[in-house]
């Protein structure tokens, strides 16, 4: 029960810390900038940092964080909700692939979070223009 616990650890904390986060941003600067531009910055962050500072792998971390966020987005509109959910899950398992292997190739824990920022920036900025 314990592994299971640090497995969905750092994914759910991330989870808790980018929606305040993002939440906080949004009180400061237009939706677009957010989602497309900053939210991105704070998932990443959050995903592998909770990860590496916990010892957990990252692409776990990245992948529950995903199922989270699928859930939120089935919550929120079940009309959109399924492809909505299945796109985070997809969305978030393919950077945490981006930070496990810049990470397995000795890179910087920065190179990591930065490489899948880009990444997740040029998602959100692909999804925004479709609504």
């Amino acid at each position: 029960m314990l592994k299971i616990l640090a497995f969905l650890a750092p994914g759910l904390l991330a989870a808790g810390v980018s929606w305040c986060g993002n939440s906080f941003l949004l009180s400061f600067f237009d939706e677009k900038k957010v989602a497309v531009y900053l939210a991105p910055a704070v998932e990443e962050l959050a995903k592998t940092g909770f990860a590496v500072l916990l010892g957990a792998p990252v692409w776990a971390a990245h992948l529950v964080f995903g199922l989270a966020e699928a859930f939120r987005d089935f919550a929120e509109s079940r009309a959109r909700g399924i492809a909505a959910g299945l796109a985070s899950l997809i969305g978030h398992g393919v950077f945490g692939l981006v930070a496990f292997l810049v990470l397995g190739a000795g890179g910087a824990f920065i190179l990591a979070v930065g490489s899948c920022w880009v990444f997740h920036l040029g998602w959100n900025f692909f999804v925004y223009r479709l609504k």
